[in-house]
């Protein structure tokens, strides 16, 4: 028998994962809560990200800033404006508002030097 979820991402009832996607928290959390067809959205969403920062997906750090990522991408960080990702070397505004980075991952809002590899 398939396993329904409410999907938190898509907003109705919907066949959950076969298995929990990895241990702790989180994986815990996206059993529960996301579908299998929610779940399918997160790879190049991921993709996307990991190409534009330039990230290794083998590092601890890149891992970790991903999965908050992740969780941001299915329940939100409680910043509806954090939608897109951009670089974190855009220029601020002259009022010292750097709208870009309002809506990059919390993570991208590193010094480019000391950015993941």
């Amino acid at each position: 028998m398939v396993r329904t979820v409410h999907c938190v991402k898509l907003g109705k009832d919907l066949p959950g994962l076969e298995k929990q996607p990895f241990l702790g928290a989180l994986g815990e959390r996206l059993y529960n809560h996301v579908s299998s067809e929610a779940y399918d959205l997160w790879l190049p969403h991921m993709t996307t990200i990991t190409n534009h920062f330039s990230l290794n997906p083998a590092d601890p750090e890149t891992r970790r800033m991903l999965r908050v990522e992740m969780s941001d991408f299915y329940f939100g960080s409680g910043d509806t404006a954090r939608t897109t990702a951009t670089s974190p070397r855009t220029p601020s505004s002259p009022d010292g508002c750097n709208q870009h980075q309002k809506h990059a991952p919390s993570w991208s809002r590193l010094d480019p030097v000391n950015r993941p590899a």
